[in-house]
């Protein structure tokens, strides 16, 4: 018998591609920080706070009770009785004017008076120690004269020199007074002379 003819079969297996596996990369070293953001401390402020004022709170006192108004009762009617007529009496006469003063007794006291002051003036002794210190002024002198006699003598201004005004005070208590005129005579009457210390004219 014969054998059978052998056939031969190539049988090819077939293999899958390999797999292609991508190298594994170094990871990187990767620091996560996480930040906390820490709010700051609330700041307290002081505020100084100015006590409040007491107040007085006052009651007002009641009203005082009104008092009744009393309306007077009408007054009765004044009946006067009928006056008889007034008969005025006539006016006097005014009263004579005053008597004027004499013009000639005016004149004769304004004449009097400069006689004193002439006959003051003439009384003047300047004192050797002033004239040889070179002093000179105006001395103004109040007095009283009754009857030629002098008093309450006294320096009103000052001629800026005691010689001086003791001597303007020595010329009037030693003057040689005229007569007073009739209207003056007895009477006690105030002065005022001022007594002038000349240089030129003491020479």
């Amino acid at each position: 018998m014969q054998r059978p003819q052998e056939t031969l079969i190539d049988i090819v297996i077939e293999e899958p591609p390999p797999k292609i596996v991508p190298p594994e990369l170094p990871k990187p070293d990767i620091k996560i920080v996480v930040k906390t953001k820490v709010a700051p401390p609330p700041v307290i402020k002081t505020v100084a706070v100015a006590p409040t004022p007491l107040v007085e709170v006052r009651t007002p006192a009641p009203p005082a009770p009104a008092e009744p108004i009393v309306t007077p009762a009408p007054a009765p009617p004044i009946v006067s009785p009928i006056a008889p007529p007034i008969v005025q009496a006539p006016a006097p006469p005014p009263p004579p004017p005053p008597p004027q003063r004499n013009d000639e007794a005016a004149a004769r006291e304004a004449e009097f008076t400069a006689r004193v002051r002439a006959a003051i003036q003439a009384a003047v002794v300047y004192p050797p120690a002033a004239r040889n210190m070179g002093q000179a002024g105006r001395a103004r002198v109040e007095f009283h004269l009754r009857d030629g006699v002098t008093s309450q003598i006294r320096i009103i201004q000052s001629s800026g020199t005691n010689l001086l005004d003791r001597a303007a005070m020595a010329a009037v208590s030693s003057a040689s007074y005229p007569e007073a005129p009739d209207t003056l005579k007895g009477k006690d009457r105030p002065y005022q002379v001022s007594v002038v210390f000349d240089l030129n004219a003491a020479r």
